[in-house]
């Protein structure tokens, strides 16, 4: 058994009953297409060009990935990570890319009947106005969201699911996250562990295996019953598309 295998079984055993990858390029959409072939239903596919993957590339590579995406979707189950983020980090040179690239994502998805994932930092309005611009009608998640509860309150009109990562454990940080999570509807709510990125355990281990710890975190801090939070997170999640 290798590290996937390893990773899936842990998954399996913490009663995890299906996955979600976000996609960030083509070699990406590579790798899913293998691991699907690999796990079948358990996995579920995300193919999109993530905003630090159009910060990488010069115009014309974004064009070619983009037409190569146009292809490789009709295989995916959503379309994404795609979106805007702009954080004073990143390269602002690249933020008109950056617009250009979801605009056409956002037509790809509509076209292609695909739920959206976005990846959105420090660009929710701007983010927002792309969509109702191209008046975007299918089903949406904000994958690891951390704007304000005023953001949320319109990505929540417009029945968006907001998919939260772990760091609302972290005792003394990210207590915005967790003002939004006291208010949202649950009805308009996710977990994700976003793993391998996000270091919100201590021992530093996330994979998803993790994920029954923030649905522990998340119930006693809304003080609802553990199998409640289960039930409506899988339900949200089977009819995200």
């Amino acid at each position: 058994m290798d590290r996937v295998d390893e990773v899936v079984s842990r998954a399996r055993q913490a009663g995890v009953s299906k996955v979600m990858i976000g996609g960030v390029d083509p070699a990406d959409w590579s790798r899913q297409q293998i691991l699907k072939s690999r796990y079948g239903d358990w996995i579920r596919t995300s193919f999109g060009l993530h905003p630090w993957s159009v910060e990488r590339m010069d115009p014309t590579a974004v064009h070619r990935s983009l037409h190569e995406l146009a292809i490789a979707l009709k295989s995916a189950d959503a379309l994404g990570e795609t979106g805007l983020d702009f954080h004073p980090r990143r390269d602002s040179s690249k933020f008109n890319l950056q617009r250009e690239a979801f605009r056409t994502q956002i037509r790809m998805a509509q076209s292609a009947d695909k739920p959206l994932v976005l990846h959105i930092v420090r660009s929710h309005a701007d983010s927002i106005r792309e969509i109702d611009d191209a008046g975007f009608g299918g089903n949406i998640l904000v994958h690891s969201f951390s704007g304000s509860i005023e953001e949320a309150s319109e990505w929540v009109k417009r029945g968006a699911l907001l998919s939260f990562s772990g760091g609302f454990l972290i005792p003394g940080k990210f207590e915005r996250a967790r003002k939004v999570l006291q208010w949202i509807p649950v009805e308009n709510l996710l977990l994700e562990t976003d793993s391998p990125d996000q270091a919100w355990r201590p021992d530093g281990i996330n994979e998803p295996a993790c994920i029954p710890e923030l649905y522990r975190g998340l119930a006693t801090l809304r003080g609802w019953e553990l199998e409640f939070l289960t039930q409506k997170l899988d339900e949200n999640f089977r009819n995200f598309g």
